[in-house]
């Protein structure tokens, strides 16, 4: 749950500050290979990374209280 919350608040981060190109987002996250190297571990993917950049994604299509499950 705590990790679904904090990627809804990086995007709305990143929409405020007006970082809305996905490669860009993409290449922020790519800073932090940790949190990518635990998270592929335990989840497989990058799950931080793909959920926000899916609120990203409603964000810009207006839609920010859409439910969003990965």
């Amino acid at each position: 749950m705590a990790v679904r919350l904090r990627a809804k608040l990086d995007a709305l981060y990143f929409h405020l500050y007006g970082v809305t190109d996905r490669d860009d987002i993409r290449y922020v996250w790519s800073t932090f290979p940790i949190v990518e190297r635990d998270e592929r571990a335990a989840y497989g993917s990058y799950r931080s990374r793909d959920l926000c950049l899916a609120w990203t994604s409603a964000l810009v299509a207006g839609q920010p209280n859409v439910a969003i499950d990965m």
